[in-house]
């Protein structure tokens, strides 16, 4: 479902980069050639400009999502694990310089059984961590949850468990499978998060596709800090969620979200060489054709 990746911060550094007289000045930089780039002479976008995150050999570490502290340490939420198809675990990782380097808490684990945490920061300091959990209801199902710590990730609550509404690519076997990529947006005081549900957990047979929902905290997270009294649905409407109408073309997946002044809008990749987009502009209740 997911590469197996040696994680590189080359993303972090093209969004918050080092100057480019830094990049010029430091000797341990890769002797590549400087192309133009958003941020001067140095293109940070460049897989040859990042700087490795972890990589011991052993260790998958994937989906690492960053939230920039008050104190301007940038803490990161990753799944880690030994190989593809292992139990996973959420961990927490810290960096003092701006993503160069990062400091793996191991002590700190946020949950076990668990992937494909997505991470949000309040304004007034917590941090939200909204994952996947698995296996408590059956093999390969999926259930949202999430944890927050309220001091800048050194301690986390207790798991979470967020209602998810059943739909029909789920079947009749009574819970969901799949996963998120799409870190949460705020629009118009509601958090959504976009989510892929798949018929099978293998994905292979020949009838299986997937398609796109949202959970959307219909409370203002911004003010509301009594996490109980957080309300969710599942969104678009109806029982069918957001897909290529031609079901020959099977993989809407790792749905991605931008909210615009009086819309949301939604991209999702393929197999056919293009993206699939779609609007809503009634916060997630229909959308259009993708």
């Amino acid at each position: 479902m997911k590469p197996t990746l040696t994680l590189l911060t080359t993303l972090l550094l093209a969004a918050f980069g080092t100057t480019v007289a830094q990049a010029a000045n430091d000797s341990s930089a890769p002797s590549v050639p400087v192309v133009a780039g958003p941020l001067g002479s140095v293109d940070y976008r460049d897989w040859n400009h990042g700087t490795t995150m972890y990589g011991d050999g052993t260790t998958t570490v994937d989906q690492p999502y960053v939230v920039v502290l008050s104190t301007g340490r940038w803490l990161a939420i990753a799944t880690t694990r030994e190989r593809e198809g292992l139990p996973c675990n959420l961990s927490v990782w810290w960096s003092d310089d701006v993503g160069k380097t990062w400091t793996w808490k191991k002590s700190v684990v946020i949950d076990k059984t668990a992937a494909w945490a997505t991470t949000y920061l309040t304004s007034y300091g917590r941090i939200y961590a909204f994952y996947q959990t698995y296996d408590r209801i059956a093999r390969f199902s999926a259930e949202w949850a999430f944890k927050y710590s309220d001091d800048n990730g050194e301690t986390w609550s207790e798991r979470h468990l967020i209602p998810t509404r059943l739909t029909a690519i789920d079947g009749t076997r009574g819970w969901w499978t799949g996963w998120s990529i799409d870190k949460p947006k705020l629009f118009r005081n509601q958090l959504f998060m976009a989510f892929t549900k798949k018929t099978s957990p293998s994905g292979k047979k020949p009838t299986d596709y997937n398609e796109g929902w949202y959970l959307v905290c219909t409370s203002n997270i911004e003010t509301e800090k009594v996490v109980d009294k957080l309300t969710w649905e599942t969104r678009p409407d109806g029982m069918v969620g957001l897909r290529d109408p031609d079901l020959s073309k099977k993989i809407n997946a790792e749905f991605n979200t931008v909210p615009l002044s009086e819309a949301l809008y939604c991209t999702a990749r393929t197999y056919s060489g293009y993206i699939l987009d779609a609007y809503s502009f009634d916060q997630g209740k229909t959308w259009s054709k993708m």
